[in-house]
């Protein structure tokens, strides 16, 4: 008597590539944050900040506007940043904003376009503009203020 060879059925198959694809889907949304997705969906629902302190909507740092490239006067990132943003836009060419301790671009993009970058680390920064046209940034930090002690 032949034995039968078990095989998946083919809804149980489509079904699990379909939650991988889900998964995977998931994950690139809240991980790229395009157009602050994972900002609206999580901003102030992290157990870190919900024990450490409450979080703070984002800070105005500095707005700068230029053309062509150029670096930025100092500006400070408080100790308590939890992150920090670029929020940019530019007209023409090829916009790369980089901080100057930093070797990873915030942003490299094409113009025009606008979207929004991040930095990380705190205490003074300046930003190094590469540029082919003008442009205009915004610097954000978002705080994670302490709780007062009862």
């Amino acid at each position: 008597m032949p034995t039968a060879a078990l095989r998946p059925r083919p809804v149980a198959h489509a079904v699990v590539s379909l939650l991988g694809l889900a998964v995977l889907l998931a994950a690139a949304v809240v991980g790229g944050d395009p157009h602050g997705i994972r900002e609206r969906l999580f901003a102030g629902s992290s157990p870190v900040a919900s024990s450490v302190g409450a979080v703070q909507p984002w800070q105005d740092v500095v707005s700068l506007h230029g053309s062509g490239s150029e670096a930025s006067a100092p500006f400070a990132i408080d100790h308590a940043a939890r992150e920090w943003r670029v929020r940019w836009s530019c007209g023409a060419g090829h916009l790369l904003i980089r901080a100057a301790a930093g070797a990873a671009p915030i942003v490299d993009a094409p113009c025009p376009a606008s979207g929004t970058g991040f930095g990380s680390g705190t205490g003074p920064t300046t930003l190094r503009v590469t540029a082919d046209g003008s442009w205009d940034l915004a610097v954000q930090q978002h705080l994670t203020v302490r709780k007062a002690s009862m």
